[in-house]
């Protein structure tokens, strides 16, 4: 193979290279952007931080809606079941 072509296929490989990472690189500051709107978060790190926190607060929510329903359920099963008692 001639140098020239090696260098044309070299530099292309390199363009297209530059043009993926270039794509990374917007797709990444688009996420960051909607990280910053969305949650207020500047950086992953503070991202990490509030989804343990959101996650805690999720698994509260369930054992607060599991308790209403078990109350909900105890009060009012035998009429949802058609009992008549």
């Amino acid at each position: 193979m001639a140098v020239s072509e090696e260098y044309r296929r070299l530099k292309r490989k390199v363009d297209r290279t530059r043009e993926e990472a270039d794509r990374a690189h917007g797709a990444f500051e688009s996420k960051m952007k909607d990280l910053k709107e969305d949650f207020d978060c500047e950086t992953i790190e503070e991202a990490e931080t509030r989804l343990e926190e959101m996650q805690c607060e999720v698994a509260e929510l369930k054992e607060k809606y599991k308790a209403m329903y078990d109350k909900f359920l105890s009060k009012w099963g035998s009429v949802l079941n058609g009992d008549k008692s």
